[in-house]
This record gives C-alpha cells, sequence and structure tokens, in this order.
C-alpha cells in the first residue's frame, strides 16, 4: 500500500518528470497523468487517488472548476494546486473549490513531497512565499471590512494539547521535531511509512492542526 498520487498539468515535461519523479519515492504511487481538466473529471474517480496535484492554469476548465468537480466526486482525495506566485489571487478561489493547499509548480521535489505527505495526512500543505501573501490578503480585507464583511476575525479556541497522544504518537512527534523525514522515522521506529502516517494523521486530529510545523510547535509547548 502506498500514497496514489494522480497529476493534472497541462505542461507535458513537468507532468511526466513529476510522475516519473514520484513513481521513486517509497510509499508513493503515481496511478494517473491527466493533461486537462476534462480529463481529469473523467478519469480520476475510476483510479481513486488519495492526493491530486493540480495545476490552477489549464486549458479549457480551470484548475479552480476542476477542484469543485473533483472534490465532489472524490470527497476522501485532498488536493494540492500547483499555481506561480502571479496567481495568488486565485489561492482563496481553490480552497473555496475544495483544496486543501497550494504549493509553486517550481517547488523543490523535496517540498513537494512533503505536501502530498501533508496532505495525505490531513494536513494543509502551503508554499512559504504563498502562505505570507494570503496573510497580506487577509491583513488588507480586515482592514478595510470586506472580508467576511465588517466584522473582526474570532480568535481562535485555546491551542489543544498533546498530553492525550498515545505513546507511540508521542515517539512519532518526538521524532518530527527533531527534523526526521517520514522515511527515517518509520526506520527508527521499525514500523512502516503507512504507519507513520496513519499516526501523524490522527495526531492532526487530535492537536486541530493541518501541518508538521503546528503539530511540533504544540508538542515542544506541552
Amino acid at each position: 500500500m502506498g500514497i496514489r498520487v494522480a497529476i493534472v498539468e497541462d505542461y507535458s515535461p513537468l507532468r511526466g518528470s513529476l510522475g516519473l519523479d514520484l513513481g521513486t519515492v517509497p510509499g508513493f504511487i503515481c496511478v494517473a497523468q491527466c493533461d486537462s481538466a476534462e480529463v481529469a473529471v473523467r478519469e480520476l474517480p475510476q483510479v481513486h487517488p488519495d492526493v491530486i496535484l493540480l495545476d490552477i492554469p489549464l486549458p479549457g476548465m480551470s484548475g479552480i472548476e476542476c477542484a469543485g468537480i473533483l472534490s465532489q466526486q472524490i470527497p476522501r482525495a485532498a488536493i494540492v494546486m500547483l499555481t506561480t506566485i502571479e496567481d495568488d489571487d486565485k489561492v482563496f478561489d481553490s480552497i473555496r473549490a475544495g483544496a486543501c493547499g497550494c504549493i509553486l509548480r517550481n517547488s523543490p521535489f523535496s517540498h513537494i513531497c512533503r505536501a502530498v505527505d501533508e496532505a495525505y495526512c490531513g494536513g494543509a500543505p502551503m508554499s512559504l512565499s504563498i502562505a505570507r501573501k494570503m496573510v497580506q490578503l487577509l491583513r488588507a480585507q480586515y482592514s478595510d471590512g470586506t472580508a467576511m464583511g465588517s466584522a473582526p476575525p474570532r480568535r481562535p479556541p485555546k491551542a489543544a494539547r498533546a498530553g492525550h497522544l498515545s505513546p507511540r504518537e508521542h515517539e512519532v512527534l518526538h521524532c518530527l521535531a527533531r527534523g526526521d523525514q517520514y522515511k527515517e522515522i518509520a526506520e527508527s521506529l521499525g514500523i512502516s511509512l503507512d504507519t507513520v502516517r496513519t499516526h501523524l494523521r490522527r495526531t492532526y486530529e487530535k492537536l486541530h492542526v493541518r501541518s508538521r510545523t503546528e503539530a511540533v510547535v504544540k508538542f515542544l509547548d506541552r
């Protein structure tokens, strides 16, 4: 078993190289490569992907519209948008359509792999430059009263603590806190990659977090 990844990207060299590279990563299985949104909505429900890497600008149907359809067709699949920094105004629309995260198309391959892992575990992967722009946009909208009407943003609930995690979940978080990658955690604890991801998925749910960084912060703040 592994994470079933589908790619929806119209640029053939990127689509092909990404598919080949993902196929070499232990625990990843590239189950589909689609060159358009129309092909994706027709074929992806048949191959049951866990994570979909979806380009925003596509010929014909846009990636944003495609995300909305796929999120209805395959609700269990995590959709991560591929974008350029110039597309930052479209990221909100992508999230509203059903995507769980957004990363730059030219991100290092290791970052793309981490995004796939985080999305599969229930997280919300976001390239730092995109996240920064999203914060800036939100601040601008709140400052002029256009975000969610004129009401001020609500304070988030008090952070969950790590005390109610299982002993194994504590071990996985400890490895994560020292900077280990998922493969290293699996080798260190003598468990499979799938088991590591299962523990992280449960940990994210218990701590109410969407990324490994948030999980580590709460673990260290216990």
